[in-house]
């Protein structure tokens, strides 16, 4: 029934007029694909998972491969990015899973550094064979600088030396902010095209010669600029291993990891000390709480139980979770439920509107910008979601003196709180945590069930004291953790970088 059913959307997209007379342009471009999501559900949030890969990767081969095809035989640089833009908020975004995330890309960078290696041939400004003894190197940030990856970035160029950072670039494509460096930042963000950016990158890497151009984090036109292949050395560093491995990148790092340095997908990735530079906010939970809506306030009383946690909508669509904290507020009535994030996916957010105890003692604050710490600071319990887990978020919980509590879960840990703790303890102790001794899981917060998070949850909201032992605990690993890093982070990824 299944195939059957595969077969029918197979042919219906074989014989859409629609998608047969659609002529290559980026202006229409975005009008085409609202014509898919309506007909195919292509880029409908309703379907962002793996059961639903078969259908997505029938639409991209039908529909939009073609253009690509289109996009690199004219060396249109602007409608493959747009493109490229467009499949990663879509699907390589929502849902951090390394086999979907793998699955979801196709083979979009291929056309990418197809495209790198048209333009570069055309300019003769390839320089893979650059032997300049120049020691110089180049970060590279992509998008606005205000993501857990600059925060990063911007550690790593705070702990850098005078001279270290006489070596360093830092180039923003789509930001111009001021950065607390010695490093040189320069910035495109003033350029309002890609081609633009692109000419202004050939000319900027021709003219240095770098030892290394490191990539943070970029995915969208990754090997759009990779691929032109500026220098004989380029890193991928990110907060994620992801299943991007190819020839034009030669050295691999992550961050916040606790597989430290492991290989994946046949490439060696590198990973540092890691400095956890987070802290209370300046405001007072009191102050914090006058400055909220009187609705709020009353919900939000000092003798308030508040539990939460701050994400990404694609971090909540689990019923399981929702159903957990509606069991918790339904046991403790001095108990509500804080979280930030944009619109919900629409069951989870039926789910919650239907049901009493969620629409009367939960708040969605939506999305904050610049104030995730002071929001995180009211919470006295971190209830994390699952099956994908919050990041640096819910360590601004735990140093304003809230509990963080975790469920293992075999996805999404690269980059997720409980790896941050993991990684805290085994600086602290020397030594990996047993991940089968339940005991010292729980002294970190972290449970092997979902089920069981919420006993101990149950528990910590009746015993304070108790609360309070763990977070002491996840404090002193975190503080620890930070300490090691001022002393060794930006030595050794800036180590690495000039290997």
């Amino acid at each position: 029934m299944i195939d059957n059913k595969l077969h029918a959307f197979h042919q219906s997209l074989l014989l859409d007029k629609q998608i047969q007379s659609y002529k290559y342009s980026k202006n229409s471009f975005a009008q085409y694909l609202a014509y898919l999501k309506n007909h195919y559900n292509f880029a409908n949030p309703k379907y962002y998972t793996p059961a639903y890969s078969r259908q997505i990767s029938l639409v991209f081969n039908i529909a939009i491969r073609p253009i690509l095809q289109h996009a690199i035989f004219n060396k249109d640089i602007e409608l493959y990015a747009f493109i490229d833009h467009y499949l990663f908020s879509s699907y390589i975004c929502p849902f951090e899973d390394l086999e979907w995330f793998e699955c979801a890309f196709w083979d979009v960078n291929t056309y990418g550094y197809l495209l790198a290696q048209s333009i570069a041939s055309d300019k003769s400004s390839s320089c893979i064979t650059n032997t300049s003894p120049s020691r110089r190197i180049l970060i590279v940030f992509k998008g606005m600088f205000k993501l857990a990856h600059s925060i990063v970035i911007s550690d790593f160029l705070e702990g850098l030396s005078g001279a270290q950072a006489a070596n360093v670039d830092v180039l923003l494509l789509d930001s111009n902010v001021s950065l607390r460096t010695h490093a040189n930042v320069i910035s495109f963000a003033s350029l309002n095209s890609v081609s633009k950016k692109i000419s202004s990158y050939l000319s900027l890497t021709s003219n240095n010669k770098y030892y290394n151009i490191i990539w943070a984090a970029a995915v969208q036109n990754l090997m759009l600029y990779m691929g032109l292949q500026m220098a004989s050395k380029q890193t991928y560093w990110t907060m994620k291993r992801h299943s991007i491995v190819h020839p034009s990148i030669t050295h691999y790092a992550s961050v916040v990891s606790g597989h430290r340095c492991s290989t994946f997908n046949g490439a060696f990735w590198y990973g540092g000390r890691y400095r956890l530079n987070a802290s209370a906010p300046k405001r007072t939970k009191h102050e914090i709480l006058k400055s909220l809506s009187s609705l709020h306030q009353k919900l939000l009383t000092e003798s308030t139980v508040v539990l939460g946690s701050f994400a990404r909508p694609q971090k909540y669509i689990s019923i399981e979770y929702w159903e957990g904290i509606r069991s918790i507020l339904m046991k403790h009535s001095n108990s509500c439920f804080i979280y930030g994030t944009m619109e919900l996916p629409s069951s989870i957010r039926t789910f919650i509107d239907n049901d009493p105890f969620l629409k009367q003692r939960s708040i969605n604050f939506g999305w904050l910008s610049g104030k995730t710490s002071e929001m995180c600071s009211l919470i006295d319990i971190y209830l994390d979601n699952i099956p994908f887990a919050s990041g640096l978020t819910a360590s601004q919980c735990v140093f304003s003196g809230g509990v963080y509590l975790g469920t293992d879960s075999p996805i999404n840990k690269e980059a997720s709180f409980q790896n941050i703790l993991y990684d805290a303890f085994e600086f602290s102790r020397g030594k990996k945590i047993d991940m089968n001794d339940e005991d010292k899981l729980l002294k970190l917060g972290i449970s092997k069930s979902f089920p069981r998070t919420l006993q101990v949850a149950d528990w910590l909201i009746n015993d304070h004291d108790a609360r309070k032992t763990i977070a002491s605990n996840q404090l002193l690993l975190l503080r620890n953790m930070h300490q090691i890093g001022e002393l060794h982070f930006s030595t050794d990824y800036y180590s690495y970088f000039m290997s």
